[in-house]
């Protein structure tokens, strides 16, 4: 097949795909509209819902929205960049939990969402880098079975990672309420902070302003980071694009409202949650959920053991 039939097939297809023939269609829309006498408050809508679909939908958009966020800070320990002397020392891991669902028969990392997933991975990586360091899972109700953090606790635990060096934190609701409960667990001390690469800048924001030490450890790059944003792979819509852009929207209002929050909001307002859930001896640390049972004899697996030859 030659180059153009090839560059052809893709082209036609992409336009078969529900996102782009939606957009062909409110084209077709809006060029009858402004050809006919249509009312503006028709015209207005229409115009503005193709354009922000369109803009929002390109991958070019959408690979510039997450780049912007993702090389705010780098990977750590990663080919040859040592861990830093104060990451060595730490004694924290802390994972930010990013969604999970209860579903009955399914492997435990199956029930994480795929930022959920992404940030276990790259706790566990760092874990067994840094052998003498707890990890601590945050996270509250996602629904009423399991808190998203039990959710991590139990998939770290499948995977292999001792239960004595798991600590969670059920309770916070977002982002700013686990820099307040965290707290209560690392203190003042300096601590690696595992969360999506296009969170991290946000949540490093929230927890510096508490007077906490988080060492950023990006994950879950989504962002096509390619050099070039203008290249053939970023020329394009997609819904995954329009996913992409909708995550880094929703992380530059989550910041604008911590800015209003630490400026216009009472604090006693956004402590009364995590004060609600502290236990009776002012702990907040739930010991980790049983790891899940052996088929054949019924009692918990524990840590999986591998044979070393």
């Amino acid at each position: 097949m030659s180059t153009f039939l090839f560059s052809l097939k893709k082209f036609v297809g992409q336009l078969c795909f529900p996102l782009p023939l939606s957009l062909c269609l409110l084209a077709v829309a809006l060029f009858f509209a402004f050809r006919k006498k249509v009312s503006v408050w028709v015209r207005l809508p229409l115009t503005l819902a193709f354009v922000i679909l369109c803009v929002a939908s390109f991958r070019g958009v959408a690979s510039l929205s997450t780049k912007v966020l993702e090389t705010q800070y780098p990977p750590l320990a990663v080919g040859d960049i040592p861990f830093s002397p104060e990451a060595k020392q730490t004694r924290y891991i802390v994972v930010l939990g990013g969604g999970a669902t209860f579903v009955e028969n399914v492997p435990p990392a199956s029930r994480l969402s795929s930022a959920s997933l992404g940030r276990l991975v790259e706790g566990l990586r760092l874990a067994y880098l840094l052998p003498h360091t707890k990890l601590v899972f945050s996270g509250g109700l996602p629904t009423e079975k399991q808190p998203i953090a039990d959710s991590m606790s139990v998939s770290a635990m499948s995977l292999g990672m001792d239960p004595a060096r798991i600590i969670t934190v059920p309770t916070a609701r977002d982002t700013a309420e686990e820099a307040q409960a965290i707290a209560k667990v690392v203190g003042k001390d300096p601590f690696i902070l595992v969360t999506s690469a296009t969170h991290i800048p946000r949540a490093m924001r929230l927890f510096q302003a508490l007077g906490m030490k988080p060492i950023a450890a990006p994950a879950q790059y989504i962002g096509h980071r390619s050099p070039d944003l203008l290249s053939t792979y970023n020329i394009g819509w997609d819904v995954s694009s329009l996913e992409k852009t909708t995550g880094s929207v929703y992380e530059y209002l989550g910041s604008a409202w911590a800015w209003i929050n630490n400026h216009f909001v009472p604090a006693d307002w956004t402590q009364d949650h995590v004060q609600e859930t502290t236990l009776p001896n002012g702990s907040i640390l739930h010991e980790p959920p049983k790891a899940p049972a052996d088929p054949g004899t019924g009692q918990p697996a524990g840590p999986v053991q591998k044979d070393v030859q």
